[in-house]
């Protein structure tokens, strides 16, 4: 027999534990390295202890500096994102550990540390509670009431509004700053460094400044693509401004950045939303900073960086045997390859709301294939081939040379308008000579001017001397047109890149009369006359 007390079991008692995790933000990267994020967390742990919830977690920060760790450090999630977003990448990786694993507490800072705007916090809060889990501020006291619901939007509205008055005094003195000409446009361009006392703000960092200069001489000078550019650097173990190594975007924005020339521009943008929207040109403040690459070279590359956008998006996706080759005899523009949505039917297309003198288009295949018939009869007698090929090259040269004359001459105007500014500038610091501001300003404008019209025309000209070169000499000529002709009397499959490379090398162009005549040019020469 048992007795009473025997007879009961004694059931062990068991502590609901809630979870919790951290949450902290600043507004960009350049404030993760202040003090905010870890007394941010500071708090939030003392808190989390005082409620005797469990911090949980699968990203991690240094409590030290609050920046991010791969582990052992606090488990925390921490964006450097402006309080306007919903989504946010910290925010998001949080939400989604509450999907997963689960979580009983959302604990921040403050309310402004999720949002200024009382309907994001709101949208987020029901976010969360959606998800099962709440939002927990440290500061504040707010209750789940009504009451504590009102506290909130006030807090919230009130922390928007000091926000918004805090921008504006904040812009009011970066608008005064730089009306002063002090560079205040946030972190220093690659190759300086901020310092107040240095002309306009910036002071070069010589080192990064040789970078800069060799970046400009490789893609101008040496012909890199921007690609092999960012390779060649990264190989060379040399440090980019950000990230860990030289990206296309990287040297793309280096190649545009106006400060290298001396000079980058304040209030040129303003925020529509999420969007920049640019401003009137007015409304720019121009900043003088000390100059790093020659004004010629900087043009320069502006002008190449311009043709290769302009020729990459006018490259059609599909291979067109005849591609740029055939134009109209009349209004001599080029006709425009073209395809259905399917690629089932290839066209070359004149089309007058492009300025073209008439709307039509020519069967790809057709056409293509009947230039190769007539360009095939030519190639079997190979003496003719290269004869016609010689004359094109005497006169390709003696088209060379007076062009190669036409840019010494710019050249030498563009050294002497240089001389002219440097004459200006030494007379304008003169104090004995007296000159004024506005007639020092009007006569460098005009120079700096007619200096870079003639920059660009320089540019144009040499890029056409490099393309007017024909791509063989005569004896290679002779070889090339040989090794075709054997292709062709041994019956073998002439492919569209050695057609390609036939049309280039005779620098073919087929020509389309508006009466349906046709004729094959190579250089300046007829070489099958019309109705071909």
């Amino acid at each position: 027999m048992t007795t009473e007390n025997e007879s009961k079991t004694t059931l062990p008692t068991f502590t609901v534990l809630e979870r919790a995790v951290l949450y902290a933000r600043v507004s960009t990267d350049l404030q993760r390295d202040n003090y905010s994020i870890p007394t941010q967390l500071a708090a939030c742990v003392r808190h989390a202890e005082s409620r005797g919830l469990a911090i949980v977690g699968d990203r991690f920060v240094n409590p030290t500096n609050g920046l991010d760790v791969a582990s052992g450090g606090l488990a925390a999630y921490v964006d450097d994102y402006s309080s306007r977003e919903l989504s946010r990448p910290a925010l998001d990786a949080a939400i989604k550990f509450l999907d997963s694993y689960g979580f009983d507490v959302l604990m921040v800072y403050s309310l402004d540390r999720l949002a200024r705007d009382p309907y994001i916090r709101q949208t987020l809060e029901r976010e969360i509670i959606a998800r099962g889990a709440r939002i927990e501020y440290v500061t504040g006291g707010y209750d789940e009431s009504p009451e504590g619901e009102v506290r909130k939007d006030m807090d919230a509205t009130f922390a928007k509004w000091e926000n918004a008055k805090r921008v504006e005094r904040c812009n009011r003195g970066k608008l005064a700053k730089a009306g002063g000409g002090k560079f205040v446009a946030g972190r220093a361009p690659y190759g300086y460094e901020v310092d107040r006392r240095a002309f306009g703000g910036l002071a070069v960092v010589h080192s990064e400044a040789r970078i800069v200069e060799r970046i400009f001489q490789m893609y101008v000078i040496e012909g890199f693509s921007i690609r092999k550019i960012a390779k060649a650097l990264n190989e060379e173990s040399i440090k980019p401004p950000t990230r860990e190594k030289w990206g296309k975007s990287s040297i793309q924005k280096l190649l545009r950045d106006t400060a290298y020339v001396g000079h980058v521009f304040y209030n040129k943008f303003k925020r529509n939303g999420k969007k920049l929207i640019q401003r009137d040109r007015q409304e720019w403040i121009k900043i003088n900073v000390p100059p790093i690459v020659d004004e010629v070279l900087f043009f320069q590359a502006q002008e190449m960086m311009d043709f290769n956008r302009e020729y990459r998006r006018k490259q059609p996706t599909r291979f067109y045997l005849l591609s740029g080759m055939v134009f109209c005899a009349d209004c001599e523009k080029a006709y425009s390859p073209q395809a259905t949505r399917k690629g089932e039917y290839l066209s070359y297309r004149h089309r007058a709301k492009e300025g073209h003198c008439q709307n039509k288009h020519i069967n790809a295949a057709e056409l293509e294939g009947s230039v190769w018939e007539k360009i095939e009869g030519l190639l079997r007698d190979p003496k003719n081939v290269l004869k016609a090929y010689e004359e094109m090259l005497a006169e390709e040269a003696q088209k060379h040379e007076r062009k190669r004359s036409v840019l010494e001459s710019m050249r030498h105007r563009f050294e002497r308008l240089a001389r002219q500014k440097q004459k200006l500038i030494e007379a304008y610091t003169d104090p004995d000579l007296g000159m004024s501001k506005g007639d020092f300003m009007e006569q460098k404008g005009r120079i700096d001017t007619e200096q870079k019209v003639l920059s660009a025309e320089i540019v144009n000209l040499e890029t056409e001397l490099q393309a007017d070169l024909l791509p063989l000499s005569l004896g290679d000529a002779q070889e090339f047109f040989a090794r075709v002709s054997r292709i062709l009397d041994n019956q073998e499959i002439v492919t569209d890149q050695v057609k390609r490379q036939v049309f280039e090398v005779l620098r073919m162009r087929v020509m389309i009369g508006t009466d349906g005549r046709r004729w094959i040019e190579g250089g300046d020469k007829v070489l099958l006359s019309p109705t071909c």
